[in-house]
């Protein structure tokens, strides 16, 4: 029979040295373990237009107090204070750096039927502007801030597929029908082919005296493209 295994929570540091579970409290009543800078935190931030203004939003709203959604739920969802109240420094509202991600460019990546290059497409949209600002910028960053747009995490999950009207570079794949000609790979052989062939070649004969026929069968990666230009030469 399976038992729970119960594991105690563990205590968190704060200011003075002193030791707490509950982070609330800890904060209310000691602040964070570590003074913090006078200028604050200095945010960078990558994403769509979108994606940046609701940044902005997000960082203005806990500037004040937020308080729980019901007056039933203060026990267990206590009000927080406010950034600067809780963490004793500022956090602007205008990020440091601010790097909008082309809406176009996206859309296309996002559109690529294969999904492991759409998904290094889409990471590599964010990835280079926060090299080229770390190579380029001379403002320092703290922490940067990746904001991910809803089609992001709808196309480039593990089982993610683009609807057939809508993405690109997608291979015309042979139907079931054709795919059961696989079986006898003599199929792929023409009326020109077959003439040139030995009057009693035998179908085996025809396959052994091809080495390399099942390299160019796994080569052909069952496209109907890649098939016309294999039997046209």
């Amino acid at each position: 029979m399976n038992q729970l295994l119960f594991l105690t929570e563990p205590a968190l540091q704060f200011r003075y040295s002193q030791s707490l579970e509950d982070p609330h409290d800890g904060l209310t009543l000691f602040g964070p373990l570590d003074a913090g800078k006078v200028h604050g935190i200095r945010a960078g931030v990558v994403g769509t237009k979108d994606g940046i203004r609701r940044f902005k939003d997000w960082v203005k709203r806990i500037q004040t107090p937020i308080y729980p959604p019901k007056v039933d739920q203060s026990l267990f969802r206590p009000v927080f204070p406010g950034f600067r109240a809780v963490f004793g420094v500022p956090w602007n509202v205008e990020p440091s750096i601010e790097l909008p991600v082309d809406d176009k460019e996206l859309s296309d990546a996002l559109k690529e039927s294969d999904r492991h290059h759409r998904v290094y497409q889409a990471v590599n949209l964010f990835e280079k502007l926060i090299l080229e600002a770390k190579r380029e910028e001379e403002t320092g960053v703290d922490v940067w801030f990746v904001v991910i747009p809803p089609d992001v995490e709808k196309y480039c999950r593990p089982k993610s597929v683009v609807q057939y009207a809508v993405r690109t570079h997608d291979e015309d794949l042979i139907d079931e029908s054709e795919a059961r000609k696989l079986i006898n790979p003599l199929h792929y052989l023409t009326k020109s082919m077959w003439r040139r062939l030995p009057s009693r070649s035998s179908p085996t004969s025809i396959i052994n005296s091809r080495p390399d026929f099942c390299c160019t069968m796994r080569r052909f990666r069952f496209c109907k493209k890649r098939r016309s230009r294999h039997m046209s030469s």
